[in-house]
């Protein structure tokens, strides 16, 4: 843990995560409750709508600009950030950070960053005179923003989890799987109903399939409802807690065929309740995982793979 001499100097800043929802929230609320001794922290985003959102970001702002004159202890302000509005919104609080004289360490999340870098190229260039350093969340992110993007200098800081909450829990004959996560193209959800609405004859009565998170959910449920997968794939809603806890327990394997990741929270947690995974060779994903020891890796949107993958463990 992060003790109070050193903590009292970091003011760190980041989405709301009282309630989190994302990676990025909870990486802030671990680092609340297990790595620092005192989080000084302010939320910059949150969730809702454009004038929640509004609110927040002027609260945010006049909070960060009283913070740091009134606590002149205060060295480094600490930036979690993702690409597009959210690297934005982050590079506006670094230049706040500068008017009061403190550095700035901008920490990177964003599993697309990259190709948001090409499409806002001179705006991410010119963020880097307001920053003293980067983080990355793995050493082949490091190298992408050294070599891609020429951010200097860069540290890595893996992402943490905490302890697992183990617990014995009754087993059926079924496998159960798990995905958690936004439910959008970009998870690979979809790709998974796909194989499963394929395959659905010979996998009925074999494995069940928990799916856990928000985003696309009206559109997600209709298609398990229409394509009669109810046996099959069980929408969990939005999952945290006990009933996380509980899931990690249940199921035997995590799924995520994600294309896009930084370094995925899911993964590591599933890992710490000794949960093989199934996922793609995306973000920091090869770097974290033994592939064919505690994992199998596809390559993203590649169906026949992921069929082949859950039908091994079947």
């Amino acid at each position: 843990m992060i003790p109070l001499e050193l903590s009292k100097k970091i003011l760190s800043i980041g989405p709301d995560y009282s309630t989190p929802r994302g990676g990025m929230a909870q990486v802030l609320s671990y680092y609340d409750t297990s790595v620092y001794e005192q989080f000084q922290a302010i939320a910059n985003s949150c969730e809702g709508n454009r004038l929640k959102k509004l609110f927040c970001l002027l609260k945010s702002t006049v909070k960060t600009c009283w913070t740091l004159f009134r606590n002149k202890s205060i060295e480094i302000v600490h930036i979690h950030t993702a690409s597009r509005r959210s690297y934005h919104r982050s590079v506006f609080f670094a230049r706040v950070a500068k008017l009061f004289n403190r550095k700035v360490v901008m920490h990177i999340h964003g599993g697309g960053f990259l190709d948001y870098y090409h499409r806002d190229k001179s705006f991410v260039d010119n963020s880097r005179k307001y920053c003293d350093a980067f983080v990355a969340l793995s050493e082949n992110w490091k190298a992408v923003f050294e070599q891609q993007l020429s951010f200097n200098p860069v540290f890595v800081v893996n992402n943490v989890v905490p302890r697992p909450n183990i617990n014995s829990c009754a087993k059926d004959n079924a496998i159960h799987l798990l995905f958690l996560g936004l439910i959008t193209q970009t998870k690979g959800i979809y790709d998974l109903v796909n194989v499963v609405i394929e395959h659905h004859q010979a996998w009925s009565g074999k494995l069940v399939i928990h799916v856990g998170g928000n985003g696309e959910v009206e559109k997600f449920c209709e298609l398990i409802k229409a394509n009669h997968l109810d046996d099959i794939i069980v929408y969990e809603g939005w999952v945290s807690g006990n009933k996380r806890d509980d899931l990690f327990n249940k199921c035997d394997v995590f799924l995520l065929p994600s294309y896009v990741e930084g370094l995925p929270i899911s993964i590591l947690e599933a890992m710490s309740y000794g949960m093989f995974v199934i996922s793609t060779r995306v973000g920091a994903i090869p770097s974290i995982v033994k592939e064919k020891e505690n994992s199998v890796l596809i390559d993203a949107g590649n169906g026949e793979d992921l069929f082949c993958a859950i039908d091994d463990i079947v």
